[in-house]
């Protein structure tokens, strides 16, 4: 009977995997800024390929949202194929400004745990720019049938966007659609554009 046992242990020990992520196995997409930041509106999924690190035995598996702003332990579904997902939603205003952002996973299987961060250095930028605006006339006057609108941004912004620019208590003012970016203290900061009245 004893060495029975003996032969029996090492086949047993073959079905056993480690429940260890690997950051091969991790991937974190969604970023829709410049260079593919993640900017508020983005959602941040995040995905880990059980199949690539041969786990088995899983009872849960967490993802750790916190360096883009979300929750320590957000838990994921397992969506098919032995890939489990967990998503975060980036919302304002926020107080993360980041160029090494990753997402930490930990796994718990029936042999263990074990925890793996991802090493891809995301950038996040949740905090919302602060803007300035100014006219020709300060007031604007009924007179003055032209007004020259700048906005100038404390940070640098994406020049395939533009500001939308309205007049309080006026409907009569018409864009001439020159508006363009400019740098004044940042890159494509300033943004200016002429009204008719």
């Amino acid at each position: 009977m004893r060495k029975l046992l003996i032969c029996l242990l090492p086949l047993l020990i073959s079905f056993v995997s480690i429940a260890q992520p690997s950051t091969g196995a991790i991937t974190v997409t969604g970023g829709s800024g410049t260079g593919g930041a993640f900017i508020v509106g983005d959602v941040v999924t995040s995905q880990w390929n059980s199949g690539s690190d041969g786990a088995s035995g899983i009872t849960s598996v967490n993802f750790d949202f916190t360096e883009f702003g979300g929750g320590p332990a957000v838990l994921a579904g397992d969506i098919g194929g032995g890939i489990y997902e967990a998503t975060y939603t980036i919302a304002a205003p926020g107080t993360t400004e980041s160029t090494t952002a990753d997402v930490t996973i930990t796994v718990v299987a029936t042999v263990g745990s074990g925890t793996t961060t991802d090493d891809e250095d995301h950038t996040v930028d949740d905090i919302l720019p602060t803007a300035t605006v100014t006219t020709d006339s300060d007031p604007i006057y009924q007179g003055d049938l032209t007004q020259v609108v700048t906005v100038t941004y404390d940070e640098s912004m994406d020049n395939g966007t533009s500001p939308t620019i309205g007049f309080d208590n006026s409907v009569n003012f018409t864009s001439n659609l020159d508006g363009a970016w400019s740098t004044t203290t940042f890159t494509d900061d300033t943004w200016t554009e002429t009204f008719t009245h």
